[in-house]
């Protein structure tokens, strides 16, 4: 398998923001085009990553500038080892790049997929207690890795949905292909499996730790489902479309969930789950990733379609401005 080549591209030109004030500056040299579908947060280099689907680059967010890093295969997903300062960028060809975190510089490059159609790495999930790395190929499997050494430990095939790592259990919640359930998955054994009906192979989550708390979107309605590990309860939200990419704000204890085709967020309180909405602007309408920037205490979402870094300030609860990102990101 080819080896990933990694350059560094000299910035050329300045985008300003398209609306209101920013602390952001964006700088381009490519021509945008859409396709992020993933970020990830480095906390050590206090740094986003965010994967450009659609072209061959990874874009490196801060609150000064973006740079973008290019190199040969088409990025899907990434996940971040503060344990080990590495990121991890899963490709379109059944492969996980691993970088340095502080130097941004490829280390090694891991062949997953080894079916004889090449597999997409879907999703890639870290779990800092067991020091793992759950990989999904979809159509191929779910793998383990050993983060420390970048080493594999074991596969599950069948449960290549999304998966979610949630620390206060230490549980991997994996989708099954087949749809409906979740299988649970502690360090690299499976210990439960929980119905639930409308769950897909591409929902997504995300977690209220301090009230113990996992929220799953249905893709295929209008709902968000509130789980409780300690109960094993499900209570339900309804939104006022299809759930897409969720994020955890521990500033405001409320998750933000985009809503594909609306050019709004829905928030869901921490408290009493009640819901409520954040206006947009009228082109961000294709919400496809989102992320809490602790660094700048802002919500931060990528509108795939039309190429825009969305920052949202959620302690007053408004949309702060978008910016024209390079290479689709």
């Amino acid at each position: 398998m080819r080896g990933f080549i990694l350059v560094a591209v000299s910035l050329l030109t300045a985008a300003a923001p398209i609306w209101g004030q920013s602390n952001y500056r964006v700088d381009t040299i490519f021509s945008g085009c859409p396709g992020v579908k993933s970020f990830c947060y480095n906390p050590s280099g206090k740094k986003m990553y965010a994967a450009n689907t659609f072209d061959t680059t990874i874009t490196i967010i801060d609150s000064l500038r973006q740079r973008t890093n290019r190199w040969v295969y088409y990025p899907l997903s990434l996940a971040f080892n503060n344990d080990n300062n590495k990121l991890y960028v899963g490709t379109s060809i059944g492969s996980v790049s691993v970088f340095d975190g502080n130097a941004d510089t490829l280390i090694r490059s891991l062949s997953i997929a080894n079916s004889p159609i090449a597999r997409s790495i879907a999703q890639l999930t870290y779990n800092p207690i067991n020091r793992k790395l759950y990989i999904t190929a979809p159509g191929d499997g779910l793998y383990i890795y050993y983060a420390v050494t970048d080493t594999f430990v074991k596969k599950f095939i069948g449960w290549e949905g999304a998966t979610f790592y949630y620390q206060p259990s230490n549980l991997l919640f994996a989708c099954a292909s087949a749809g409906d359930s979740l299988i649970v998955i502690q360090d690299i054994s499976p210990v439960d499996t929980l119905r639930l009906p409308g769950i897909r192979s591409n929902s997504t989550f995300a977690a209220n730790s301090q009230r113990n708390k996992i929220y799953i979107g249905l893709p295929n309605s209008s709902t968000v489902a509130v789980y409780n590990p300690s109960s094993q309860g499900f209570d339900v939200r309804s939104l006022s479309s299809r759930p897409g990419a969720m994020a955890y704000c521990p500033l405001t204890d409320q998750v933000y969930v985009a809503l594909p085709g609306e050019a709004r967020l829905a928030v869901i309180d921490g408290a009493n789950d009640n819901v409520s909405y954040i206006n947009l602007s009228a082109i961000c309408d294709s919400i496809s990733a989102l992320a809490y920037s602790p660094n700048d205490r802002k919500i931060l979402g990528i509108d795939q379609n039309n190429g825009l870094l969305v920052v949202v300030d959620p302690l007053y609860g408004y949309f702060e401005d978008a910016l024209i990102l390079a290479s689709g990101a």
